[in-house]
């Protein structure tokens, strides 16, 4: 059942704004909150979790909305933009507000709340109008239904500086009306592309003219949560939209250099810790270097990594002693931080990507278990790149298996594994996937060039990877090798092909 239902009562207060009064709405069968009949009006519900513990960071998800309006209640308060108002809705299985479709299911004020991972399909959403999934705009916005069926903004452009957020945008709605555009950044793009709202960042007024239309530069924080950034659109009577198409942040904003200094799981000076601020840090690109102090340079994560979701350069040949491969034939290089991963917990990677243009270098990956713990997987972005690094081997030339594949390059665009240059080399063997997996349609303008994937750093011991040198299943348009100098892969060894192509593939 429901965590709370209300059932034509009017006027029910549930959590608040000041600190204390918030519920934990979580883990229910069904919705966390269900507001329903004709007579349920003006309920308030503020400042709790739905979906999550007290924190607003772990799931305990409510088996379907966070919060359901529906039997046509109606001028409902959900969230807020003063303090404490605001809930925190995520990881419930389907919308994180659902407002059914019903006639008189209007004025449902649903402004600055925290909403973000909820369901598990495209059309589940972070705030859902009538049908399942995302509701089409139409010209001059003339519906009735769920909160009037309002259009949401379509925004085009977001650029981040040192002194502000410039978002770009335009509303077509109702002629000569008033409406405030709340904008939300996100850490990665919705499933659905109607982004969610994670980070409320602000609102802006804006009026219609007569021909339905308006366009908008809104002006926001420079400092940024996340680059996603999307919004929505209330109406003067309270009739809030679904949440806009949301549109990737620019930044002009000069990286910020973190240094790992210890081989600590977490805490200041951990590669755990230099992840969640180049995350945290909106930027052009941050580095993350290495001057690790401790005897030993290898880092045992007790759970998975920080997902990497912000350009950064993680670069292991800043640490001391550290050495780029320089042989055309073998691997000659000294990799000295050692990312192990035993402890992790299975099915964790070693490196997981989701944005684009990040490097990884010089880094060696090894002992992720399960048959998803790969050394690194890109799921998402594109252009980036893997260079220099021994993943499922270690620096003494052993076997020291991942679970799954070495690398898995996952519906991501244009990134490079390897490259031309003896620098860029990278040792793929040992691992119990394959030692290259480019998976899906979107995985196309990838180059895996110039590695040893399957032998050893001599180029002759057979440290195979179980799978495939090469795998590629679903996806066209890449390249595997070349002619120019210094991009042909050895691949050897390996206990299934050295390169196999299924699917749609057409490398």
């Amino acid at each position: 059942a429901d965590g709370v239902f209300v059932n034509g009562g009017s006027g029910a207060i549930i959590g608040g704004s000041v600190a204390g009064e918030g519920n934990v709405i979580s883990g229910n069968n069904s919705s966390g909150v269900e507001l329903s009949g004709l007579h349920s009006t003006n309920n308030i519900v503020r400042g709790n979790f739905l979906g999550t513990d007290s924190t607003g960071t772990s799931s305990l998800n409510n088996s379907v909305h966070g919060v359901l309006i529906t039997s046509n209640s109606r001028s409902n308060t959900v969230g807020g933009v003063s303090a404490g108002e605001a809930n925190t809705i995520a990881f419930n299985t389907q919308d994180g507000i659902n407002i059914a479709a019903n006639v008189s299911s209007t004025n449902n004020f649903l402004r600055g709340n925290s909403i973000f991972s909820n369901g598990t399909t495209a059309n589940h959403l972070g705030i859902d109008l009538g049908a399942d999934g995302i509701l089409a705009n139409d010209l001059g916005d003339p519906d009735t239904g769920a909160n009037n069926l309002q259009n949401f903004p379509l925004l085009t452009a977001a650029t981040n500086s040192p002194t502000e957020t410039l978002i770009y945008g335009s509303l077509n709605s109702r002629p000569s009306t008033d409406y405030v555009i709340d904008f939300y950044a996100n850490l990665t793009g919705d499933t659905g592309g109607n982004g969610e709202g994670q980070y409320y960042l602000g609102s802006s007024n804006v009026t219609s003219a007569a021909d339905s239309n308006v366009t908008f530069i809104a002006s926001m924080p420079a400092a940024l949560s996340g680059r996603f950034i999307t919004a929505t659109a209330t109406d003067p009577f309270g009739n809030t939209s679904e949440f806009a198409t949301n549109v990737y942040a620019q930044s002009t904003v000069s990286g910020t250099t973190y240094t790992v200094v210890n081989t600590n799981d977490s805490g200041a000076g951990s590669l755990r810790d230099a992840i969640t601020q180049a995350n945290a840090n909106i930027s052009a690109g941050d580095t993350i270097q290495f001057a690790i102090t401790n005897l030993s340079t290898t880092i045992t994560p007790a759970s998975a990594l920080p997902t990497i979701t912000d350009t950064v350069t993680i670069d292991g040949y800043t640490q001391s002693g550290a050495a780029a491969n320089t042989s055309s034939t073998i691997f000659n290089g000294t990799v000295l931080v050692r990312i192990a991963g035993p402890s992790a917990g299975s099915g964790a990677n070693g490196i997981t990507i989701t944005h684009s243009n990040c490097i990884v270098r010089g880094l060696n990956i090894t002992g992720f278990t399960g048959t998803g713990g790969d050394g690194i997987e890109i799921s998402g972005g594109g252009s980036n790149t893997v260079a220099g690094c021994l993943i499922g081997i270690t620096g003494a030339g052993l076997a020291a298996a991942n679970g799954g594949n070495g690398i898995l390059i996952s519906a991501s665009p244009n990134n490079v594994i390897g490259g031309t240059a003896t620098a860029s080399r990278n040792v793929i063997s040992g691992n119990n996937g394959d030692g290259v997996e480019i998976n899906g349609v979107a995985a196309t303008g990838n180059q895996v060039l110039g590695n040893i994937l399957g032998a050893g750093l001599n180029g002759t011991s057979d440290i195979g990877n179980v799978g495939d040198g090469v795998f590629v299943t679903g996806a066209g348009a890449n390249v595997i090798g070349g002619t120019a100098s210094g991009a042909g892969n050895l691949i050897a060894g390996n206990n299934s092909d050295g390169i196999e192509l299924t699917g749609l593939a057409t490398t």
